[in-house]
Order: C-alpha cells, then structure tokens, then sequence
C-alpha cells in the first residue's frame, strides 16, 4: 500500500471566509486517511 506524507502551506494573511469549515473539512479527511493507514505524516506550515 502507498502511504503519503502531506506538506501544507497556509498563507494567514490571505485565508478565505469559509476556512474554519475548510479546516473541519480536510480534519475529517485526514483522519479517515490515517485510520486506513494511507496518511503517514502531516506537515503544516
């Protein structure tokens, strides 16, 4: 199995309206992703 290791850059100057839900969102998918063992590391910045 693939596994992948996700590097986000975040620009806090420019974030749009909906980014709490965003966030929420990509959490949700992360978590699943981790569960199944397809996401090995988070990276933000």
């Amino acid at each position: 199995m693939n596994r992948i290791q996700v590097i986000l850059a975040i620009d806090t100057n420019n974030l749009p309206e909906n980014f709490q839900q965003i966030l929420k969102h990509e959490q949700e998918i992360l978590a699943d992703w981790k569960e199944k063992g397809i996401l090995e590391h988070l990276f933000l910045t």
